[in-house]
């Protein structure tokens, strides 16, 4: 079960940060978290598995959709959540929600709550939708992770020597894929032999990048720019179709349900810190051309 607490606050004056505002956000889980449960915070802060948690950056209500505040908020109506994938998480918050909160901290900054939601959501019960095309629009910097043996083993590559990770600023349909299948794995759980036959199906093409025709591009975020930590993540929309050849009713659920899980979870590195989050969107163009190529 996911557990999602989403914060509203009013924002009185425009407010200056020196780094993204998902960093800011991360902070202030870690701060609520410790405050009732030290002992689980510094377990998370200091593990090497992947985090059961995600968060938003600060979003500001507008018309037509919130936005993404990089390194300021205007004046108005402002949100972000914390995502937790595991019950320890949510009960320490539910514990610290039950003391009193009256303002959320960002900074030197308080800002006072006007909303807390509590939701729960069961990943099993998202919708199977039969897609024909679908399109997403990265509206936080994305990135993926992936080594030279995984980098080898797509491009035919040879890549015989271990090394570091590389980091992949581009919506890359397997990347992106092993990212959800993996936190799927990791913290829902059900699905094993088939999502290795749904991955096996996306590494032979299942699923093709169909273009960005409004164009994608990299954007830094500073996690602290005094000390130089940052990274760099693709923002904009990706347009992906389903091959044609390989069109398996099935596997199109599956992407569909691991898309939706990925809305609310993100995907890529950095979803701790408001990194990797999209909007699924109906394609708006049939966009075959990569099959075509491919044919031709």
């Amino acid at each position: 079960m996911l557990h999602r607490i989403s914060f509203e606050f009013a924002v009185p004056s425009t407010l200056k940060f020196q780094s993204f505002t998902g960093f800011e956000v991360r902070g202030f889980f870690y701060n609520v978290l410790s405050s009732v449960n030290e002992t689980l915070a510094s377990s998370i802060h200091g593990g090497k598995a992947l985090a059961p948690f995600a968060v938003t950056p600060v979003m500001l209500h507008r018309v037509g959709g919130d936005i993404t505040c990089y390194d300021h908020i205007s004046p108005g109506l402002a949100n972000f959540s914390f995502i937790l994938f595991r019950d320890d998480e949510a009960r320490a918050m539910e514990e610290a929600l039950k003391k009193g909160m009256n303002s959320v901290k960002l900074v030197d900054w308080e800002l006072p709550l006007t909303t807390v939601r509590l939701e729960q959501i069961d990943p099993v019960l998202l919708p199977k939708e039969k897609l024909s095309s679908f399109a997403l629009d990265f509206h936080t910097p994305t990135y993926f992770r992936a080594t030279p043996v995984d980098l080898a083993k797509e491009y035919s590559l040879n890549a015989s020597i271990p090394s570091p990770y590389r980091f992949i600023p581009l919506p890359d349909p397997i990347l992106l894929f092993r990212s959800l299948v993996r936190t799927w794995r990791e913290f829902v759980g059900s699905g094993g032999e088939s999502l290795e036959d749904f991955m096996t199906w996306v590494e032979a093409g299942g699923v093709l990048l169909s273009g960005f025709p409004g164009g994608i591009f990299t954007k830094r975020v500073y996690e602290h720019p005094m000390t130089n930590k940052w990274a760099v993540g693709f923002v904009g929309r990706a347009n992906f179709s389903f091959s044609k050849k390989l069109y398996h009713e099935k596997m199109v659920e599956t992407a569909s349900l691991l898309l939706r899980f990925g809305e609310i979870v993100g995907v890529g590195a950095g979803r701790t810190s408001g990194m990797g989050r999209y909007r699924l969107l109906e394609s708006a163009e049939d966009a075959e051309a990569q099959e075509e190529a491919d044919e031709s």
